[in-house]
């Protein structure tokens, strides 16, 4: 897909550029240091709080209004860019529909000549395990980790009069990719840079390979307060985090009970923690792009929660798509 290697002032498309994963790509590329991109952002509203939010903060995105789940609307937002960020949500829209639009989509980007397809996946990790069903979840590839933000929501730990506890179903050896928001932008401002690098390959955007030991280690540091980890069953889990969501709820919103595509919360972040228990091995090599490009970057997970005020709360709000 990919002519002239030179991105050189290229309008940019973000798909989901209200959302968490998106709004770090949109802030990465908006504030490149020494290269200018024009960034438009798809959104199914214009007038939505999410995108008056994101308007507000980076006035020069424009947004082209539509939906990825229309042949139109796909032609419409492909019209006279040079590069997509492609992302969408299964939570939203479903398996199959994310199988056949991400399909799709390629085909009418290529048809609308586009130069870059880039698309957001967290790799192969169903097919590594062997394809086991109990590792089956829904959810260039920039290969991405669990959003560390995710520390003051989802993976968030109990505090009494003795400090924090982190209660999740892992080993202590289990090693999770935490990669702060950030380093999305960070990683596409990079690969912008670098086509030749880039185009075609997996790109990780270097996340922290850390255990939940370390993870409380850090925290009692940042804290002074004492913080320790307990390994917990995948049902406790789910249990403790019902007060907030229904793990049984039928996914995407609004799905049919009897869709047998259709999915529980439950199904897919069980699969996630089944993944991640099996993960003993911290990927270096990863990191140390990060190290070596962003130099300023926190180099460790203790300096990221020193950097954003992390003190086993939310820090900020995971914006949603629209």
């Amino acid at each position: 897909m990919v002519g002239d290697m030179s991105f050189e002032n290229a309008r940019v498309l973000v798909f989901g550029g209200t959302g968490a994963q998106g709004r770090s790509i949109v802030q990465g590329i908006t504030l490149a240091r020494t290269k200018r991109y024009r960034v438009s952002v798809l959104t199914r509203n214009k007038n939505s709080t999410q995108a008056a939010a994101l308007a507000s903060s980076f006035p020069d995105v424009q947004f082209v209004e539509g939906s990825y789940t229309t042949e139109e609307g796909l032609r419409n937002a492909f019209a006279n860019q040079d590069v997509v960020y492609f992302s969408i949500d299964s939570f939203n829209v479903g398996e199959p529909f994310e199988y056949f639009w991400t399909f799709r989509a390629y085909e009418i980007a290529v048809q609308s000549k586009l130069k870059w397809f880039i698309f957001a996946g967290a790799g192969d990790r169903y097919g590594k395990l062997g394809m086991d069903e109990k590792y089956r979840n829904s959810h260039n590839i920039v290969s991405s980790g669990v959003y560390a933000e995710m520390l003051g929501i989802l993976l968030r730990p109990t505090e009494n009069e003795d400090g924090f506890i982190f209660q999740n179903p892992v080993d202590d050896d289990s090693v999770m990719p935490l990669l702060p928001l950030e380093m999305y932008g960070y990683r596409l401002q990079w690969a912008l840079a670098h086509p030749e690098e880039s185009i075609g390959k997996m790109l990780s955007a270097g996340p922290f390979f850390v255990t939940f030991p370390e993870i409380a280690a850090a925290l009692q540091q940042v804290t002074g307060k004492k913080a320790q980890f307990k390994s917990i069953t995948t049902s406790a889990w789910m249990e403790a985090i019902s007060g907030h969501v229904d793990p049984d709820r039928r996914l995407p919103r609004g799905a049919d009970p009897t869709d047998p595509t259709s999915f529980t919360f439950r199904k897919s972040f069980g699969a996630w923690w089944n993944i991640w228990k099996e993960q003993k091995e911290k990927k270096i090599e990863d990191m140390a792009w990060a190290d070596e490009v962003y130099p300023e970057r926190p180099r460790s997970l203790k300096e990221w929660m020193q950097t954003v005020g992390y003190e086993g709360k939310q820090i900020v709000p995971l914006y949603e798509q629209s």
